[in-house]
């Protein structure tokens, strides 16, 4: 049986139960015999029975054919070496060898010598304290692709070793006596000394160190002291052998598990936990404050108040309070999840919550809006941008995180239902607080009243600025007029506007007209102007004035039907109609539009391909919106292989569309006229709409799309005989008239077209910061957002940082600099602080 391990151990086991049995005389209780697999320990009380069993143990191996190594034997000794262990005096100590050995490894330089490593120190874990939490970087490093030794894997290898080297000498397990166990759980690691007590002192028997399981380390605190302490008990049952434990947890496991337990554990894990703590006499549970293991080993344990309620920690509430009223439900859901994944951070965390929305701004809408540029489908601003901002920057910050959705308002009993009905008890409880607001009114006292008390330092303009208004000194020193101003220092002054602006947010000449009836200084206005363009708050809420300048002129075809305008209108459903595909040609005006049953892209390719290119021929370019049924991947592709130029408009800035805009208000105004007259559909009422707008004379020029494009005015009378039988002479004379009169009209459009532009129309240059408008729909939001850096410019465009679409620059404004460069010399540079 020498390559079965097994089945020789348990060959030799039989024959030594026989052999005690049969042939051993000693009572039992003067010796003990232990086997492992091969090896076999013997002790007594005395030398002589020691002797004399030796003796009879070694001839009954030798009957059975079993060969005894005499080089191994170790017979009639105080101190023996048994599987690795140092045996002496009720004591077991590591082996020297075992010691020397694992402390000669030098630092591993694969996962493999790592892992090995990791064994033999393992087998000593009974020895260390706290040998999983010291380990525990040493494992995390097995998890990595290549082997990185960080300062912090260095000193836990070299801590290893250190602690081998300060083994202590344990206690062999006393059967007669009561065993004690201190359970401690710290880094989801459950950790513990077992010991005994030794006269008035508590000797150790061993060091359990064990890692929880994956389910348990995502318990809160206390429900992983439970966990710890059925994990650490478990493994001091394999020494105390049934013998009683007192167990010292500084947690109220009993409490926490008859309560909680049922809300967090598995029916199979509860059932276990119960049987392991309550079914067996042999467990005696006791609360204590003391974490420190090194502190159990005092004569005298004195107990300390407990530092919290268990069972208040697993339902506690970590924060709660009301937000602004008007508050939207949408806003508070967002904001409510952005807070609990800060509190995460750094965490491993899973998260709840009963709001679609914000499970959907996680999970699906959030990637899609702010690779948009928070613009939705349609091309308008989402709602609540900076929330859902914060929102996706928030759900990195902690470790590893879960978002899920649960069913709100249920009445289930399961532990995820009550923790969403004490969220939303929470919630209410916090609505209910009084939200207060202190106003911001402009005080009337003086506001040069805190520098009063001490004497100014007025320069040479506020010198003359005084004699100018006739001032006289008072007692400290100040200059005051006849009606009572104050001469304010230009230093002091700028701090009085800044304190005084934000508590109104007055313009500048409201403010200094407010001010001067106190005070009086030195460019009162252009501090005031300064100030007011530094104040974030009115950047973000003022409008933009600026003068009117030349506008961008739309591209125009040299030739009819050269270049179009394309839009969707949305009109109400007739025989199974809604919406309008209207195109314009830039050059004559000339309109087409089509009803569609849908606003997709197949609509824009059936028309372009059956109707626009069959009789104007391919165009040279198209403009259009940003919408989905444009930008879509068959359209542009469409337009590429067809070498047809396809522009897409600044998004909002409706005047890029101006020309088809137009005829789409045109169209609706002119088909709703006809249906009311005669009481027709608008599919019906289209072609005639359309023949009004073609013949109507266009208000610069003077002449129609149907002009320009046929070269003849429209009139319903036709021309007089046959041509074949009048000849070709009217035909001739036709041709050339028409020849002659498109020349003309060709003519008129050129010269009345707007000149291109030649420089940008504004003063944006790449790296300044602006402030973005804000279209949105709620009154009391910033109407301004930013600032935001510009990276690229047009002559009537920007794009700045954070934002993926083309910005008009009607839509900006620059944000103030607070200092002003330069450039005196290659070397030398001028720094002002900016008042302008």
């Amino acid at each position: 049986f020498k390559n079965s391990p097994t089945i020789f151990g348990n060959q030799l086991a039989r024959e030594l139960e026989e052999w005690k049995t049969t042939q051993v005389k000693e009572p039992p209780t003067s010796y003990t015999i232990l086997q492992y697999v091969d090896d076999i320990l013997l002790a007594t009380q005395d030398r002589g029975t020691c002797v004399n069993l030796t003796i009879a143990l070694l001839n009954m191996l030798g009957q059975a054919g079993y060969r005894v190594s005499k080089e191994k034997a170790q017979l009639v000794r105080k101190s023996v070496l048994y599987l690795g262990c140092e045996l002496a005096q009720g004591q077991r100590r590591l082996g020297t060898n075992r010691v020397e050995a694992i402390c000669s490894i030098p630092l591993p330089r694969s996962h493999q010598e790592l892992r090995s490593f990791l064994g033999m120190v393992g087998w000593c874990r009974l020895w260390i304290l706290n040998f999983g939490l010291i380990a525990k970087h040493l494992y995390e490093a097995l998890k990595e692709p290549q082997l990185d030794w960080t300062p912090v894997r260095k000193k836990a290898f070299l801590d290893l070793k250190q602690a081998l080297m300060e083994a202590p000498a344990l206690g062999l397990p006393d059967l007669n006596k009561d065993f004690q166990l201190y359970v401690y759980e710290r880094q989801k690691l459950a950790l513990g000394v077992l010991t005994q007590k030794l006269g008035s002192w508590k000797r150790p028997v061993g060091y359990f160190s064990k890692q929880l399981d994956a389910v348990s380390t995502g318990w809160p605190p206390c429900l992983r002291a439970v966990a710890a302490t059925v994990l650490l008990i478990q493994e001091a049952r394999k020494l105390t052998l049934g013998r009683k434990i007192d167990v010292y947890v500084p947690h109220m496991v009993m409490a926490v598990l008859e309560q909680k337990g049922s809300h967090w554990l598995s029916s199979s894990r509860m059932l276990q936990y119960q049987a392991i703590l309550r079914e067996q006499d042999d467990v005696q549970l006791q609360t204590t404050s003391h974490l420190n293991p090194a502190e159990f080993l005092r004569s005298e344990v004195i107990e300390d108040e407990l530092v919290h309620d268990c069972v208040e920690m697993i339902e506690q509430v970590i924060e709660a309070r009301a937000l602004t009223p008007g508050t939207s439900a949408q806003k508070a859901e967002i904001i409510g999840l952005t807070r609990a994944l800060i509190l995460s951070t750094g965490r491993k965390v899973n998260i709840w919550t009963d709001s679609k929305y914000a499970f959907g701004v996680v999970h699906i809408h959030g990637a899609l809006w702010r690779e948009r540029g928070l613009l939705s489908s349609q091309g308008t601003a989402i709602k609540h941008q900076e929330e859902v901002v914060a929102l996706l920057d928030a759900v990195h910050k902690p470790e590893q995180v879960a978002v899920m959705h649960v069913r709100g308002h249920q009445k289930e009993d399961g532990n995820i239902f009550r923790g969403n009905r004490l969220a939303d008890a929470a919630a209410r409880e916090a609505a209910r607080q009084v939200w207060t607001q202190m106003a911001l009114i402009p005080t009337r006292t003086n506001p040069a009243n805190p520098y009063l008390q001490q004497p100014p330092r007025y320069s040479r303009e506020d010198e003359k600025l005084a004699a100018l208004l006739k001032a006289n000194k008072n007692a400290t020193g100040w200059y005051v007029t006849n009606t009572g101003q104050v001469v304010v220092p230009s230093w002091i002054m700028k701090a009085i506007l800044v304190a005084e602006h934000n508590k109104s947010h007055w313009g500048a000449e409201a403010l200094v007209k407010f001010l001067k009836s106190e005070i009086v200084s030195n460019r009162m206005l252009s501090l005031a102007k300064r100030v007011n363009a530094m104040c974030s708050v009115c950047l973000k809420n003022n409008p933009v004035v600026r003068k009117q300048i030349q506008l961008g002129r739309l591209q125009v075809g040299p030739e009819p039907g050269d270049y179009w305008q394309v839009d969707f209108s949305e009109l109400p459903k007739a025989q199974g109609y809604k919406y309008l595909l209207v195109y314009v040609c830039t050059f004559s005006g000339w309109p087409e539009a089509f009803p569609c049953r849908t606003n997709q892209a197949k609509e824009v390719i059936k028309t372009l391909l059956k109707e626009i290119i069959p009789r104007f021929g391919v165009p040279l370019g198209l403009s259009s919106d940003r919408g989905p049924h444009f930008i879509a991947h068959i359209v542009q592709e469409t337009a590429r292989m067809l070498n047809i130029t396809w522009n897409l408009h600044t998004p909002w800035r409706p005047q890029s569309s101006g020309q088809v805009e137009r005829m789409n208000q045109t169209l609706k105004i002119q088909i709703k006229k006809i249906c009311q007259e005669g009481k027709i559909q608008w599919p019906q009422a289209l072609p005639l709409a359309l023949l009004q707008i073609r013949i109507k004379p266009r208000e610069r020029i003077g002449v129609s799309p149907y002009e320009i494009l046929y070269g003849k005015p429209y009139h319903a009378s036709t021309m007089k005989g046959d041509p074949h039988v009048i000849g070709d002479q009217v035909v001739y004379n036709y041709v050339v008239s028409l020849h002659r009169i498109l020349n003309a009209l060709r003519g008129v459009l050129q010269w009345n077209r707007p000149l291109s532009l030649e420089n940008p129309v504004h003063d944006v240059q790449p790296g300044d910061q602006v402030y973005v408008k804000n279209w949105s729909t709620d009154p009391l939001r910033e109407s301004w957002s930013g600032p935001h850096q510009v990276i690229l410019t047009t002559y009537t465009a920007v794009k700045v940082a954070g934002m993926d679409s083309w910005i008009h620059y009607t839509r900006i404004k620059k944000a103030p600099t607070q200092w002003v460069s330069q450039a005196v010399t290659p070397t030398r540079l001028i720094l002002r602080a900016n008042y302008s």
